[in-house]
């Protein structure tokens, strides 16, 4: 057989965040309703993809997903992801009352593209594509004020593609 695969992961994190970035070639992740049911965790998973593209459902909503644009998942809910060529993206585990107390309930937010043209998206975009580097050498009072500005930026980002009146920030 001369089926091959490549895939790198590098993990950092900042207070309450884990940041993955993956390069991976074609695959296909899917988490049935039993797998959902089983998860441990209470977390939402956002992933900005950087290089390639791919498709996404979940909760009933399916999209393609292109380079430069992000998309929140929740793993207590099936989702297939099929990754189309190389893929070069960086995942958040963002825990679900920190994300929810910003933009209240995701559930209609779930593999909906957060695509690059508002001002605020494409903010929120470079900074999340510049943490992985960073994240591990700051000291614990900047990682936490990092990590919030990092959901605050997300967070608008959100509401101004949902068309929202605007997220609630960690600071007035």
């Amino acid at each position: 057989n001369d089926f091959s695969f490549y895939g790198s992961i590098e993990i950092s994190t900042l207070p309450g965040l884990v940041l993955t970035s993956f390069e991976v070639d074609s695959a296909r992740v899917r988490r049935s309703e039993r797998d959902a049911t089983r998860a441990d965790c209470d977390d939402i998973l956002l992933t900005l993809l950087l290089d390639g593209h791919m498709h996404v459902s979940q909760n009933g909503a399916e999209s393609v997903i292109r380079e430069r644009t992000f998309y929140l998942l929740d793993p207590l809910h099936p989702f297939d992801v099929s990754l189309k060529g190389r893929n070069r993206n960086l995942t958040i585990k963002i825990p679900r009352a920190m994300l929810e107390a910003r933009v209240g309930l995701t559930s209609n937010l779930t593999a909906v593209p957060i695509a690059p043209g508002s001002a605020i998206a494409n903010l929120a975009m470079g900074f999340i594509e510049i943490l992985p580097p960073q994240a591990n050498d700051l000291d614990p009072v900047a990682g936490l004020n990092v990590a919030n500005q990092t959901l605050d930026l997300i967070a608008m980002a959100i509401s101004t593609h949902m068309g929202s009146d605007g997220a609630s920030l960690s600071a007035p």
